[in-house]
């Protein structure tokens, strides 16, 4: 009962269509901040969710019938259905299935590519790729080092195309490792759980030192813009911040939010 097992959802359509929304069930997510949606398992190790047989039991009908392609009134269906404000009752992963199998089926339905069919729903009539956003250092709870703020990203924003944004972010991605190697030695290119690295630091300006200078050894500083999520509510204590949160706990070095919004200026500063 360790494998992971395939999410799975089949709607039917009026015209017989059929889409499989097929996946892997995601791992738990390391982020436990108190503002996420929940995911509901069984009892079985806690690995097989109970929705794998029926995401929605004793759920009663639609109001009215729904068309696969009208998604945004299917999603709305679900969460009403649902009541809850962190999608608890139904659990998110099994709302999310049923939506994705959904939206195959309206692409279907319509007899179009699915990311044709994303971008009408989204009211884009123009197709354009989105920015690659690398994390490629990670802290937080992704990782064992002493970095309290989760993910440190490249964003090739100077890139032509989705190809060369997406060579800028590899070329830079093996220029950290060898500045990081060069500073902290071999050990400490080991990667966190996102497959960021995870140097065993734990100034967050290290960090972001650690990304200027492997952009510029990469020779883009033109083209590549530094990112984060910091998931502050991972390291909040009690009205606080503790930017040391992975050691025992005091109190005496928690910072105000002033002083973390502080300390957020001073990154756009220094590292644009």
């Amino acid at each position: 009962l360790n494998k992971t097992p395939d999410l799975k959802r089949t709607p039917r359509t009026s015209r017989g269509n059929r889409s499989l929304s097929e996946r892997p069930w995601p791992r738990r997510p390391a982020r436990t901040g108190g503002g996420g949606a929940v995911e509901t398992r069984g009892d079985v190790g806690g690995s097989y969710p109970w929705c794998l047989c029926d995401p929605f039991p004793h759920c009663p009908p639609a109001p009215q019938k729904l068309s696969v392609v009208e998604q945004e009134k299917i999603d709305k269906f679900m969460i009403d259905l649902d009541g809850t404000e962190n999608k608890s009752k139904f659990g998110a992963n099994a709302i999310l299935g049923v939506s994705l199998a959904v939206c195959k089926a309206g692409a279907a339905e319509k007899g179009v590519p699915l990311y044709r069919h994303i971008a009408d729903l989204a009211g884009n009539a123009e197709l354009i790729l989105p920015v690659p956003a690398f994390n490629v250092i990670n802290g937080g709870s992704h990782a064992g080092n002493k970095l309290a703020m989760q993910e440190f990203m490249i964003l090739p924003v100077g890139a032509a195309s989705f190809k060369e944004a997406m060579r800028i972010g590899a070329e830079v991605y093996h220029n950290l490792k060898a500045v990081i190697k060069a500073k902290y030695g071999k050990d400490a290119t080991n990667v966190g759980d996102e497959g960021g690295f995870a140097p065993n630091i734990l100034e967050n300006n290290e960090a972001l030192e650690l990304l200027k200078s492997a952009v510029e050894k990469a020779g883009y500083p033109d083209k590549v813009v530094i990112g984060m999520d910091v998931a502050a509510s991972e390291f909040f204590r009690s009205g606080k911040y503790d930017l040391d949160f992975k050691s025992p706990d005091d109190p005496a070095r928690h910072i105000s939010g002033e002083k973390l919004g502080e300390l957020y200026q001073s990154f756009i500063k220094n590292y644009p």
